[in-house]
């Protein structure tokens, strides 16, 4: 997984953190970013295979539910 310096700074301009706070510790809030991404990958991928493994009989099955949405012509 790749964090940008670029992004990192510009996700801090938009929470408004003042520009020398952020030069300042830019390293921490990269490893910070870093580190919300790995985990917010990892309960994501949980939840997939929680869902994948899951014995609930109204689960429909992923392939029918991606048959359903593609109904439309590719002209």
């Amino acid at each position: 997984m790749i964090i940008k310096v670029k992004s990192v700074r510009q996700l801090a301009k938009d929470v408004s953190l003042p520009e020398e706070l952020v030069e300042r510790h830019i390293d921490a809030l990269c490893e910070f970013t870093f580190r919300i991404a790995k985990r917010e990958r990892k309960f994501c991928r949980d939840r997939i295979r929680a869902w994948q493994f899951s014995k609930n009989m109204g689960k429909c099955e992923l392939f029918q539910v991606l048959d359903e949405d593609t109904d439309y012509d590719l002209i």
